[in-house]
């Protein structure tokens, strides 16, 4: 149920319609563009489909979707982009002043944050990724390349040059910036397998993701 404050105060008035449970995490997928329900829930891993409906209701009740288009795909209005703003402002203030988060449960967000913040990796690549400590699937595959990345469960046709095996609490904590390569190898909680130079090439390409995430231009 909404929360009515009755206030003439915008804080309070926008609150009504953004602090709802998943509200600001949908804006912050449809952000990066058009998507189906299927879609979204690959992002919000835990959200279930009813809730997920509820909240895109209440979303386009508010005017933050946009109405019409193609139907079951959903999409932001002029004032849901707007919004860009505020969830890289609460991504911020989440990196600067709370704690390192706990180990996650699912590594399909983290990995599609790393995707949509990636760039271009000069030489094709497939990059295989065994997560332990996590119910299934623990194997997952990222494919870079010139034209970007992208996320699979199952191995692409481009074999993978490098083997990444890790806890997802490690991968985490890498990504976000709370720990760094030489600490987390010396305890072993990622391993790399390939040739050098595969190596150091996805080892810079993963750097060069995050940095482009802190700086704003990858998910927030």
């Amino acid at each position: 149920m909404t929360t009515r404050y009755g206030q003439h105060c915008p804080v309070a008035r926008a609150s009504e319609v953004l602090a709802l449970p998943w509200v600001p995490l949908i804006v912050r997928e449809l952000l990066h563009g058009p998507a189906t329900v299927d879609g979204l829930v690959r992002g919000l891993a835990g959200i279930s489909r009813p809730l997920l409906r509820t909240r895109l209701r209440h979303l386009e009740r508010a005017g933050i979707l946009a109405r019409g288009g193609e139907r079951g795909i959903y999409r932001l209005s002029e004032s849901g982009r707007d919004l860009s703003g505020v969830i890289a402002h609460l991504g911020d203030w989440g990196r600067r002043w709370l704690p390192p988060p706990g180990a996650p449960r699912h590594p399909e967000p983290l990995l599609l944050d790393i995707c949509r913040a990636a760039g271009p990796m000069a030489r094709p690549a497939t990059i295989h990724l065994k997560f332990v400590e996590v119910p299934p699937p623990a194997h997952w595959w990222v494919s870079a390349g010139r034209d970007g990345c992208s996320l699979h469960r199952d191995p692409p046709a481009l074999p993978a040059r490098v083997r990444i095996d890790c806890t997802l609490r490690a991968l985490s904590d890498l990504w976000l910036g709370h720990r760094g390569w030489r600490n987390l190898l010396g305890e072993h909680a990622i391993r790399l397998r390939g040739s050098r130079e595969a190596v150091r090439e996805v080892v810079r390409w993963l750097g060069d993701a995050r940095s482009a995430s802190r700086a704003g231009t990858g998910s927030p």
